[in-house]
């Protein structure tokens, strides 16, 4: 197998793109055909303003994970690679739902209620979850920050500038809240954070 596989790579090291090759593979593979036809109308500008957001950024997003190996890590002695899948929104996941590159923001852009909180809850329960267990099972102090980048309000079904809550979880201080983490609960606490930076320098503070 070790022989098979070090071919495999051998083979794959000998194939050369450039970026625009890379990059029309990736349109072709992972938007719809409506935007590719955009894509090429523009002259393969992907950063075209008929481009929708979300589909640049999958693109970019997933560039930028091959020029820095899609999570690759040498093992040690030289005996092969390890594929780590990281999470991110995009199409790396290995979750049954965001399975499919479009239909993984109906939960956000879609207004509907019930999907937004199911894929809160396998957010939870995939991601957060294993994350808090296995950095318990350590039995060394640690520290979790969760917060999203920005709102999603099911009213308008984009991005907004609002404030987004924070929740932060310090194994040296257990503690037992009433609120819940919300926009709702964390605009009535009264804690607010105008500069983003000064979050993650009280975050890694006391």
């Amino acid at each position: 197998y070790k022989e098979q596989f070090e071919a495999s790579l051998q083979q794959l090291a000998n194939v050369r793109l450039t970026d625009a090759q890379t990059e029309q593979i990736l349109v072709n593979s992972l938007l719809t055909p409506d935007v590719q036809k955009i894509y090429a109308q523009s002259g393969n500008n992907i950063l075209c303003d008929d481009i929708p957001t979300r589909s640049q950024n999958i693109i970019m997003n997933v560039t930028e994970a091959i020029h820095s190996g899609i999570g690759q890590s040498i093992l040690e002695g030289g005996t092969g690679l390890s594929l780590i899948n990281g999470i991110t929104t995009y199409y790396q996941n290995n979750f049954d739902w965001k399975d499919d590159n479009e239909r993984k923001f109906d939960a956000i852009f879609g207004g509907s209620v019930e999907k937004k909180v199911k894929a809160i809850e396998n957010l939870d329960e995939r991601v957060i979850k294993p994350i808090y267990e296995s950095l318990k099972s350590e039995g060394a102090d640690f520290k979790l920050l969760v917060t999203p980048d920005h709102p999603t309000p099911i009213r308008i079904r984009t991005h907004s500038s609002d404030p987004v809550p924070y929740l932060i979880y310090d194994s040296t201080k257990e503690r037992n809240e009433s609120w819940n983490y919300s926009e709702k609960d964390a605009k009535a606490g009264g804690i607010y954070e105008p500069v983003g930076h000064h979050l993650m320098e009280h975050f890694l503070g006391e």
